[in-house]
């Protein structure tokens, strides 16, 4: 399962976007992972024409 925790846009433009992210096994109570994932992505702007 994941879960969008935080998205944050950084002056460089970069957007960082964090998720909780958990792993099950069937039939057992705790979880076999739970971890939180970061991804960096930068957009770029097409530049605009008239």
């Amino acid at each position: 399962r994941f879960v969008l925790a935080d998205v944050k846009v950084r002056p460089s433009g970069w957007v960082q976007t964090a998720h909780d992210v958990t792993i099950e096994i069937e039939g057992s109570k705790k979880p076999a992972l739970t971890a939180r994932w970061l991804t960096l992505t930068l957009i770029e702007r097409q530049p605009e024409t008239a």
